[in-house]
């Protein structure tokens, strides 16, 4: 089970999709992690997300929304129960 930090985490990042692929009407996210931060890395990894290009300071990422419809599925327990950890 991942740990409480990074369930906090998920579950942001998870608002942050629903807003932009069902609220606005996206069929990507675009965003960029700075290199060395290899948790946040793994776990947008893990979550679906592509590396599509970089540079000399941050990885950039693709995450599609069919991407995302899959994951939410694998990682429901998670991103959706209120029970305390």
């Amino acid at each position: 089970m991942p740990n409480g930090s990074m369930i906090i985490y998920g579950k942001n990042i998870n608002m942050r999709n629903e807003f932009g692929f069902y609220g606005l009407g996206f069929e990507k996210s675009h965003f960029d992690v700075r290199k060395g931060n290899d948790k946040v890395i793994a776990f947008h990894q893990r979550f679906g997300a592509k590396i599509v290009d970089e540079d000399e300071l941050d990885y950039f990422f693709n995450f599609e929304k069919n991407d995302y419809e899959i994951t939410k599925e694998k990682y429901r327990r998670y991103l959706y129960n209120d029970s305390k950890f």
